[in-house]
């Protein structure tokens, strides 16, 4: 962890520990040193109502994470929303094409806090989305592993594809289809992100074709504890989410790199 992580991390237990809500410090007990922290799991979220984990009180994006045994709520502020790493700024026409609606809208907004306006796609109906992406001429695509390649292989009927950049926004990703995209598109971004969680990871930008190996993002410390990822993000989020069992399996790595962070990859 680098000296500024160590520095955002205590200032966010600090935080959360005079705060008026307790659903931490109930959780953590005495314990202030990040390390010694205990772990959080989704079991403990899904049975504190929305209104006994929350930290903050600003306007922003309600929405119902179904991801789990359980449906239960989240909300991201606009300011925390922007301050995601979910893709291109670079962007001007981008397209979102994610199989929930609601993480479809929370990258949209994304957009929206960055000043570009994007084309939210219809996932049940892929010719009428590609009918609209070439009317609004995109040069960019969000999408996850169930929208990206049944889309593309729609869309190239009568497109480059090479000339659009992908984000793609997973917690699993197939090596074998992250080649296929580097091969097929101007530039991929693979981005480790939990619907609960944000983004928290990003692929290595210096690795080779096909191969999937992250580092964590400025925002995020990543600890892998018996080969699980336990996510920290370093902002005081509606639920901030402190050393979080994500239940994805990992390994670290010495990734052959100048990124000069820890790295890993999923197993």
């Amino acid at each position: 962890m680098t000296e500024e992580k160590q520095q955002k991390v205590q200032e966010l237990i600090r935080d959360v520990c005079v705060h008026p809500c307790d659903f931490y410090r109930a959780h953590w007990g005495a314990v202030e040193r990040f390390e010694d922290l205990p772990f959080m799991d989704v079991e403990k979220i899904i049975a504190t109502p929305f209104s006994a984990r929350s930290y903050t009180t600003e306007k922003g994006l309600a929405k119902i994470v179904r991801t789990h045994r359980v449906p239960f709520l989240v909300q991201w502020s606009l300011r925390d929303l922007k301050a995601e790493r979910f893709g291109d700024t670079t962007c001007k026409r981008p397209l979102v094409l994610l199989s929930d609606s609601h993480d479809a809208l929370e990258k949209s907004l994304w957009f929206y806090e960055h000043d570009i306006l994007p084309l939210i796609g219809e996932t049940n109906n892929l010719q009428a989305a590609s009918f609209a992406a070439d009317a609004y001429a995109i040069d960019a695509l969000v999408a996850d592993s169930k929208t990206v390649l049944p889309f593309l292989a729609e869309y190239e009927k009568g497109h480059d594809v090479k000339t659009i950049s992908v984000t793609l926004i997973e917690n699993r990703f197939d090596p074998a289809m992250v080649a296929r995209l580097q091969i097929s598109c101007a530039r991929v971004l693979s981005v480790l992100a939990c619907s609960e969680t944000g983004a928290f990871g990003v692929a290595c930008p210096e690795q080779g074709d096909g191969e999937v190996c992250f580092h964590p993002n400025d925002e995020s410390i990543v600890e892998i504890e018996n080969g699980e990822l336990v996510v920290t993000r370093l902002a005081l989020l509606r639920t901030p989410i402190i050393r979080y069992r994500t239940g994805i399996r990992a390994e670290a790595v010495s990734a052959d790199c100048s990124c000069r962070e820890v790295a890993f990859t999923l197993t």
